[in-house]
Order: structure tokens, then C-alpha cells, then sequence
């Protein structure tokens, strides 16, 4: 077992690999099977392919090389700090004289190419415990973003774009901006991730942002109708009256 191992417990991390060479993605993407901590969702061949994956994809660690056709690595970075896509970056190269400059981008580590297996099991122990100290440090204002597994595959979504989250039979479906999303997760287990992310669970199928919503009316036996945003009207129960009031504190 690595010292890797012991640092990350249980937690799992998304991870992509930017480099022009194949054979270069195809070796780092079988060293990091090694370690199951991270999870590599994506490859890009450039810069340009690299934005817009790490874009879509919201990563939480980077693995870049810096010469590449196009933009060079410290391109992509600028450009996705300018537009608040911050990850964990780490510069995977063949051109060991750039190393300040990476650390200067705050870069967590930096590969001089060829590197071996003990090398980059230092890397990811860095990577852990850089992602892991960031995770503590936001803790308390909830997930920056959630990931769900769908039966087309995995995506990642912000809890701000989520506008409520319903049971259906062993599923949910959960309804985030424009589109649904159907996982198989407990409701009790998909509230208390969500519980510092102002969600509040109304009835027992139904688990609302508490962003989303524009009118609650008061109903006979102590419940409530709910008004989001985008119009959907939902009945509460008393079961969970306390949590609306503990919520919405003007409901009286």
C-alpha cells in the first residue's frame, strides 16, 4: 500500500490528462489505474481541447504538458482562471526548465518526464492532501458541485443549478437548469449531502432549493404549498414542517 493510500481514505477525485503525445496519455492513464483515489473522466490532445474539456467536465485535478500544439499549458490555466474553473494542476513534462514558472501558476507538483511509479505516488499524495485541506476549507458552505451517475454515465453538476430533487420508486430525478437526471441514490443519503447547500426536504419525495423558491402558501392540517421559480407547485407534509420553518423562518 502507498503513502497515497493512507492519506485519501475512501474519497475518490476526477481527474484529466492533457498531453499531444498518445502514447504519453496512455502510459500516465494506466499508472494512475494504480491508484483508485482518482478517476480519469477525459484526454485532450491541445490547449484549445484542453479548455474546453476542463470546462465541461469541471476536473479536480489536471495532469498538463506544456509544450503543445496551440496554446502551452500555462495558456489553458490563465484562460480557465480567468473565468473561475479553479482544479488542482499538475505539470506532467519533458522540459524540466520551466518548473519555477509552474510553481508560480500554483502548480501542486510538477513531473519531469521520464518519471517512475514511486515519483508519481508522490505526486498523488500531494494531490491528495491539496484537494483534501481545499474540501475542509469549504466544507461548511456545502459542495462546490455533485457528481451523478446516470445510466448514460457520470456528470457533474452545481448544487446552485439544481432546482428540486424527487423520488420515483428506487430512483431519483434530480432537475437541474434545463435538464433531468435520473440516479439511483436515497433521498435521506442525497439531503444530508446537500444539507449546508440551503435544500430544504419538504415530504418525503421531495427535496427543494431554498434559492428556488418564490411563494409558499399556507394549507389546512399544518402544510404548505411550495412555488419555485420555474413555476412546479409542491405540497409539503407535516412530517417535515419543522425543516420548512427552520428554513423559511418568515412562514410564522
Amino acid at each position: 500500500m502507498t503513502d497515497a493510500a493512507h492519506v485519501t481514505g475512501s474519497e475518490t477525485y476526477s481527474a484529466v490528462i492533457v498531453d499531444d503525445e498518445r502514447i504519453a496519455r496512455v502510459g500516465l492513464r494506466a499508472m494512475l489505474a494504480r491508484h483508485p483515489q482518482f478517476r480519469v473522466v477525459g484526454e485532450a490532445r491541445d490547449g484549445v481541447e484542453a479548455a474546453a474539456i476542463i470546462r465541461d467536465l469541471r476536473p479536480h485535478v489536471i495532469f498538463l504538458d506544456i509544450q503543445m500544439p496551440g496554446r502551452d499549458g500555462f495558456d489553458v490555466i490563465r484562460e480557465l482562471t480567468a473565468v473561475g474553473r479553479p482544479a488542482a494542476y499538475v505539470f506532467v513534462t519533458a522540459h524540466a526548465t520551466r518548473a519555477l514558472e509552474a510553481y508560480e501558476v500554483d502548480a501542486v507538483d510538477y513531473l519531469h518526464k521520464p518519471f517512475s511509479d514511486a515519483r508519481l505516488a508522490r505526486t498523488v499524495q500531494r494531490v491528495l492532501r491539496h484537494l483534501r485541506g481545499s474540501r475542509r476549507a469549504s466544507a461548511a458552505a456545502g459542495p462546490e458541485r455533485l457528481l451523478l451517475r446516470t445510466a448514460d454515465g457520470a456528470v457533474f453538476v452545481e448544487p446552485g443549478d439544481i432546482r428540486r430533487v424527487s423520488v420515483e420508486g428506487n430512483y431519483l430525478r434530480v432537475f437541474a437548469g434545463a435538464s433531468e437526471y435520473v440516479v439511483r441514490r436515497t433521498m435521506a443519503d442525497f439531503a444530508h449531502e446537500l444539507r449546508h447547500a440551503g435544500f430544504i426536504r419538504i415530504s418525503r419525495s421531495e427535496l427543494v432549493n431554498s434559492a428556488r423558491v418564490r411563494v409558499v402558501h399556507r394549507r389546512l392540517g399544518g402544510r404548505y404549498q411550495v412555488v419555485l421559480d420555474g413555476g412546479q407547485s409542491l405540497m409539503s407534509s407535516r412530517r417535515y414542517r419543522r425543516d420548512l420553518h427552520a428554513a423559511l423562518p418568515d412562514l410564522g
